[in-house]
């Protein structure tokens, strides 16, 4: 063998040797992966076992029941806005809700609600909030634990505050209660 060819067998044969080296790390990283990937496969039918477990655990919880309906507020009139008629159809639910509600319910506190209420502009926006809260608080299909809470706070902390800030704008103020639906004249 010439040297020239002895130099192209020595370069081959350490070509072929790396090369074998490298075959070697690939298999071992081969059979690794395959290891990473049967893990894999027990994982997931752990995964699958779990999710039937969970699935057969929620079929015992009973669905939620639907929720309550009640009461969707009113927007809030803007009283400096309103028309003539816009302002006499305002009032005329308030008073239905005075008339109707607020009067017939709540004694001492609803007396003391001066007869030109509906002269006060102050009086409108108060009973505006008033009863809107009170529809939302008792114009239900059912009545929540936390509902009674509420209606607690209402009776016994708002309505009697309110009630007194009515008697304080309404009583004393110098003028007479006008005609029904004649809308606010004094503010």
């Amino acid at each position: 063998m010439t040297p020239d060819e002895a130099a192209v067998a020595a370069r081959f044969a350490d070509r072929w040797l790396r090369a074998e080296q490298e075959l070697r790390v690939l298999r071992a990283d081969l059979d690794k992966a395959a290891g990473q990937v049967q893990g894999l496969s027990g994982l997931g039918r752990s995964f699958q076992d779990l999710a039937a477990t969970v699935a057969e655990l929620a079929s015992r919880i009973p669905p939620p029941e639907a929720p309550a309906r009640g009461y969707t507020p009113a927007p809030a009139p803007k009283w400096h806005l309103l028309t003539a008629d816009e302002m006499g159809a305002a009032v005329a639910r308030l008073r239905a809700w005075v008339n109707g509600i607020y009067r017939p319910r709540y004694g001492h506190l609803a007396r003391g609600l001066g007869e030109c209420w509906e002269q006060h502009l102050f009086a409108l926006v108060t009973l505006d909030w008033l009863s809107e809260l009170w529809l939302v608080l008792y114009q239900r299909d059912t009545r929540p634990a936390g509902f009674v809470q509420l209606q607690a706070e209402y009776g016994t902390r708002v309505l009697p505050v309110a009630a007194d800030l009515l008697r304080t704008e309404t009583t004393g103020c110098g003028h007479q209660a006008i005609p029904a639906g004649n809308g606010v004249r004094h503010a």
